[in-house]
């Protein structure tokens, strides 16, 4: 006991997921995403030095099945150490976790450079996943399942459960649920169970731009469990909508292009020589045509 009989914080583990580890650049990014990625990994190595705790991942180390060998490469030098994790969505080809030999996280763990957790999978059964693992006397759940935060569904017919329904089945014998998928941070509280969805830790889409980001780390302070949110460091932070704009222009485009098709007549099933009409009436250069049928 320290100050004054003040129970003392045990860090027992760092939680995050959805890293996304990838080759290609972001649209939504204008530095340079491959080094951007890697200082993050560095910062949670340095993290998990720090603490010397198991690092447990929620899932999609990769944003696909199938990286590289030179981000595979990459992967196996960088990775900190007492890394686990579960698979995610687009660590599985198809999705399907039977074909889970074929893609690069399981070279990882042939590599030894991860650990894999077999309950919380995508699309596991939920009675499987709830089987919590022990961990410094805390029992965690690790799910790579789509849980929403607020009072608003993220999209029109969503059917994922929000945290407070997640919250509401989640077993009593399950202290924390950590949860992936979704790339906002948050986290809530009732009964004293707790629900962790750490987000994505870099910025791959022009949605999270401006979200703050989050790593967590789960203690035991005086045989309680608490939660400390570390705010992830912007590494490049150098972002751009222009691609949204430039999305809205075409749809523009292409309504307009609808639009005057049907002013100028009744269309005709056949796309083709809906499109041969229109371009006879707006005297369309031949090689333009020859360009678009080609395409088709």
């Amino acid at each position: 006991m320290k100050r004054g009989n003040k129970p003392e914080k045990n860090v027992v583990a760092i939680l995050t997921g959805d890293w996304h580890l990838r080759e290609d650049q972001p649209v939504c990014r204008e530095d340079n995403h491959w080094d951007a990625q890697w200082q993050m990994v560095d910062w949670f190595c340095k993290l998990q030095k720090k603490y010397n705790v198991p690092i447990i991942h929620s899932g999609d180390v990769f944003d696909h099945w199938k990286p590289s060998p030179r981000l595979l490469g990459k992967t196996i030098s960088c990775m900190p150490e007492q890394f686990y994790t579960v698979a995610g969505n687009h660590d599985l080809p198809q999705h399907n976790v039977e074909l889970y030999e074929k893609c690069g996280l399981h070279v990882l763990e042939e590599a030894g450079t991860v650990n894999i957790l077999w309950n919380g999978y995508w699309l596991q059964d939920p009675e499987e996943v709830m089987c919590p693992i022990n961990i410094g006397g805390v029992s965690l759940a690790v799910w790579h399942v789509m849980v929403w935060n607020g009072n608003t569904p993220p999209w029109p017919g969503c059917t994922d459960l929000s945290v407070d329904q997640m919250l509401a089945i989640l077993p009593d014998e399950i202290d924390v649920l950590l949860t992936g998928h979704n790339h906002k941070s948050f986290q809530a509280s009732a009964d004293g169970k707790i629900v962790l969805n750490p987000g994505s830790p870099t910025i791959q889409s022009a949605a999270q731009i401006g979200e703050p980001r989050y790593a967590y780390l789960l203690c035991r302070t005086g045989g309680k469990i608490t939660i400390d949110s570390l705010l992830i460091p912007e590494f490049g932070a150098l972002y751009s909508t222009q691609h949204l704009d430039q999305k809205k222009e075409k749809d523009a485009r292409y309504e307009a292009f609808i639009s005057q098709l049907k002013m100028e007549g009744e269309l005709e099933l056949d796309f083709e020589a809906n499109l041969e009409r229109y371009f006879q009436q707006n005297k369309v250069k031949r090689n333009v045509r020859q360009l678009v049928m080609d395409y088709l």
